[in-house]
């Protein structure tokens, strides 16, 4: 990988441009800091956080990242081709109750330095949420940004899964009942999802795109695995793809089974 520049060093006249992904501290997001690293990107993981976490341990002294607070704009000298606006893990950690603000005034203070939004959104969000001041910052972005794509998702799962999915509250033997933020429809290994994300613009030109694993019982088939097959249905969840939604095929990786181990073993 090639070692990152100074902020505020100039190449040619060019302003460095970075990979910016928020909630980047997140289950998703931090695997897709994780894969933009691997294939040599420079990336600027945004959160809430005023330090990274432990896990930042895992990039070590990679020099092609960097961590900033939500709060903070854009340091000068600094532009992003691409901004990942990560929703997922917003709706998916039950933070139903803040943080799209803060997102929003985010992109407001930075987006004349931001070629490209790229919003990262569950499938379903549970029901009671902010869905107003979701549709204000989904417009935003609409309106702000000439390139925009919106990607859903449905159930994650792998190491570090949070417990507000129903396999992980499971393997911590913590579920209660239908409290949990599960998409029932499919299931992806994180890492897979991350890859898919990074190939996404290459590959379509649609505004929307689902990611799915092609199969009608890939999140029924983990429920066997964990011993679980008979569940009842999570409590109300909306449904937010769009009609005009382009179906992207992520294939996996790894075989369901040693996924949970390594998830069950984090």
């Amino acid at each position: 990988m090639h070692s990152m520049k100074n902020y505020n060093e100039e190449a040619g006249g060019e302003i460095m441009s970075k990979t910016v992904i928020t909630g980047g501290l997140g289950f998703l997001g931090f695997e897709l800091c994780l894969a933009f690293l691997e294939e040599g990107f420079e990336v600027l993981a945004v959160d809430i956080e005023d330090k990274a976490g432990r896990r930042w341990l895992e990039v070590g002294r990679n020099a092609n990242i960097t961590y900033q607070p939500l709060q903070q704009a854009l340091l000068n000298g600094c532009s992003a081709e691409r901004a990942y606006i990560n929703l997922y893990d917003h709706f998916t950690v039950n933070k139903s109750d803040g943080h799209l603000g803060e997102i929003k005034k985010f992109l407001e203070n930075n987006h004349s330095t931001i070629a490209e939004a790229i919003v990262l959104l569950p499938s379903v969000i549970p029901d009671g949420t902010r869905e107003n001041e979701l549709m204000e910052l989904l417009a935003y972005t609409e309106d702000q940004f000439e390139k925009h794509y919106k990607i859903y998702i449905p159930t994650l799962f792998g190491p570090h899964q949070p417990g507000a999915f129903l396999f992980q509250q499971i393997l911590d033997e913590s579920e209660q009942s239908v409290n949990y933020v599960d998409d029932i429809r499919d299931a992806i290994f994180v890492k897979d999802a991350a890859s898919a994300i990074l190939t996404i613009k290459n590959i379509s030109q649609s505004k929307n795109i689902q990611l799915t694993t092609g199969s009608s019982d890939s999140w029924s088939e983990i429920l066997g695995l964990l011993g679980r097959p008979e569940i009842k249905e999570p409590g109300r969840l909306n449904d937010i793809i769009p009609d005009n939604v382009e179906k992207l095929k992520v294939h996996s990786s790894s075989l369901f089974k040693d996924v949970l181990d390594k998830q069950r073993n984090c």
